[in-house]
């Protein structure tokens, strides 16, 4: 049984590696059309498929100018912010996110990180001048990792000064927020760092939706 497992499980991976090729692709009747960033557009916002907006920024299938990329990605940003349906804005972050890294092929569309960067510096506590621990805040910052960006959200940890520990009615405000906790929130989903207990007795917690 498991000398089978293993023959099929190398028969199927040509067929995934295949259909990972084609992914992104836009089917016209029976054919199979590499998409223009019109048509990318059109399936994220009426069908939250998002591959065909990848391949555009990555170049999976064809060459693009910057100014176009930029242009389209630019596109993403007004939907993502924009839309009223959750599912289509999230469908823009995750395009964004995935040309970040152009895991489905073609080369990683950098620009990504830039964005959310600047998403991320955007978000400010209306008391400090440093981006708040909001759900917005997180979100983008999480973006950031996400896109490729993880050097940045270590070194914001690294070089962002640690906040004391709360001593419930002595510490005002507390707990605290900024880039320390911000970015110990992200490193806390994906690398399991820092130290769960450390954050918590500083930071305030979060919830992304």
């Amino acid at each position: 049984m498991k000398t089978l497992t293993i023959t099929l499980t190398i028969l199927l991976l040509p067929l995934a590696s295949f259909a990972q090729s084609k992914r992104g692709l836009i089917k016209e009747g029976d054919v199979l059309v590499t998409p223009t960033p019109n048509a990318a557009l059109a399936l994220l916002i009426d069908k939250q498929d998002n591959y065909p907006a990848v391949a555009v920024l990555t170049q999976k299938f064809d060459i693009r100018p910057p100014s176009e990329l930029d242009a389209f990605a630019d596109e993403l940003v007004q939907v993502m912010l924009e839309s009223e349906d959750s599912s289509t804005r999230f469908s823009a972050r995750s395009a964004l996110c995935m040309a970040g890294r152009a895991n489905e092929g073609g080369t990683p569309y950098t620009r990504a990180t830039d964005i959310f960067i600047d998403l991320y510096e955007s978000v400010k506590d209306e008391e400090n001048s440093e981006p708040a621990l909001l759900p917005e805040a997180s979100y983008y910052l999480l973006s950031v990792y996400s896109s490729g960006g993880e050097d940045y959200v270590h070194d914001l940890f690294e070089t962002s000064p640690q906040p004391p520990a709360c001593r419930p009615g002595v510490d005002t405000p507390c707990p605290h927020t900024g880039p320390w906790c911000n970015a110990g929130y992200v490193l806390l989903v994906t690398d399991n760092l820092p130290d769960p207990k450390l954050w918590e007795d500083r930071c305030e917690p979060v919830v992304i939706d």
